[in-house]
């Protein structure tokens, strides 16, 4: 439960806007399918879908075929490509 904890406060500590940070955490990681949906899951929760998106492609290079994990990432690439098309449609009303 300790490490648990303690690679959660890590994982919360990173500068996800870092790519090089990113770039270290998916060398090193050693995270289950079990652990990546369970990451996943907590980070849709708290609407921070870029690092649930992670945790989800982490569960899915250990078990590939896992429905759940694809349903998700299928799930979170059409929210962040969503959230990119308002972002763009608002950077064009702010310029007009």
């Amino acid at each position: 439960m300790k490490f648990i904890w303690s690679m959660s406060w890590y994982l919360r500590t990173i500068k996800w806007d870092d790519s090089k940070k990113i770039a270290e955490y998916k060398r090193r990681k050693s995270i289950s399918h079990i652990y990546g949906y369970a990451y996943c899951e907590l980070y849709i929760s708290e609407m921070q879908y870029e690092r649930a998106l992670v945790f989800c492609e982490a569960g899915l290079e250990k078990k590939p075929d896992d429905e759940a994990l694809l349903r998700r990432r299928k799930q979170l690439l059409k929210i962040l490509q969503r959230e990119k098309t308002v972002k763009n449609d608002n950077d064009i009303v702010r310029q007009n």
